[in-house]
């Protein structure tokens, strides 16, 4: 059986392989067959970091679901964009990583279990994902500018807290790069959770019904599935959830770049004002954030005006005064200036 990859892997076109991929009769037939699966790499012509994150994570499960059936054939694998797939480690060690090309400013593919991920790390855990948020930052672009640095800490920092507070998950995966020529930095981060549906469903005064209802209102500020009216708020806790963490990146976003949120089969990305409608496959949570450099301006004032928005926001929706957490709305430096 003969599946062939897309002509380009983006985030969009990824999770509809991985839909078509694991969802689909061609993996169950061969199975049943008992003949191997080829995927074939002919169509492929472009390839990014989202894309090759996600390919990865369908290719892993994929592996997963017929060991000891049936066997997998990369065929037609050539090519520039199919290289990038190597170079990202998009086939775990199904090919030796080629060399680490240092004006490469990249993050590769990296899934690992959850737990591991803060190994070696002591302190909250808020503290510890603010840490991994630098560390990632620093590595991607390779050189000093601390304005950008905050962003990419700030960023990071805010989705994976949302893996570690409210998903759930075994695993975590990301990916990013930085293109400086275009003045672009891009990061992609996932986990195998139980989704944005369920997580919310454990707000007792939300009333959801589908995957692509849960996105909406998580972009929503105020609206978490740890954070509701009679829930007290401890003032003194910086990390604690308020549910502003993911509005915060939709507006930042809009004003700076485009972003997607996805869970199980359904998503949105954001660009602007415009928001469409993403469908495919991926268990648990996709986050994927694009921001233009040369949009971002003093990050700081900028979270403070969309935090004052969201908070009148949140309380329209809530009917209750609500404030947004100390983390969501700041930068790791202003966060130890209040601390």
């Amino acid at each position: 059986m003969i599946i062939e990859v897309p002509s380009e892997i983006n985030c969009e076109s990824a999770l509809s392989f991985s839909d078509d991929l694991l969802n689909g009769e061609a993996v169950r037939q061969s199975i049943a067959r008992e003949e191997s699966l080829e995927i074939d790499f002919k169509k492929l012509k472009f390839c990014d970091s989202c894309g090759s994150l996600i390919f990865a994570q369908t290719y892993r499960r994929l592996k997963i679901y017929v060991a000891g059936q049936i066997s997998i054939e990369l065929i037609n694998a050539a090519g520039p964009a199919f290289e990038y797939m190597k170079f990202m480690g998009c086939f775990g060690d199904d090919f030796q990583l080629p060399q680490y090309t240092p004006n490469f400013r990249y993050i590769p593919v990296t899934i690992q279990e959850k737990a591991k991920f803060l190994m070696g790390s002591s302190g909250e855990t808020g503290e510890i994902l603010d840490e991994k948020g630098l560390s990632l930052a620093k590595v991607l672009l390779q050189q000093p500018d601390r304005q950008l640095e905050e962003v990419i800490q700030y960023s990071l920092r805010e989705i994976m807290r949302n893996v570690y507070e409210h998903a759930q998950a075994d695993y975590i995966g990301y990916s990013a790069q930085y293109y400086p020529n275009r003045k672009l930095v891009e990061m992609t981060i996932f986990d195998d959770g139980q989704g944005l549906l369920r997580s919310l469903a454990m707000n007792p005064y939300m009333d959801i019904s589908s995957s692509r209802a849960a996105v909406c209102a998580a972009f929503l500020p105020g609206v978490s599935g740890k954070m509701f009216k009679g829930v007290k708020k401890r003032n003194s806790d910086p990390w604690q959830n308020s549910g502003f963490g993911l509005y915060m990146l939709r507006r930042f976003a809009q004003n700076c770049g485009k972003m997607m949120l996805f869970t199980n089969d359904s998503g949105i990305v954001v660009e602007g004002n415009d928001m469409t409608n993403v469908a495919g496959w991926h268990k648990g949570t996709v986050v994927y954030l694009q921001l233009q450099v040369d949009k971002i301006g003093n990050l700081a004032t900028m979270l403070s005006d969309f935090r004052e928005e969201g908070e009148k926001k949140a309380g329209e929706i809530r009917g209750e005064k609500v404030t947004a957490s100390t983390a969501s709305v700041m930068l790791s430096s202003q966060i130890q200036k209040e601390q």
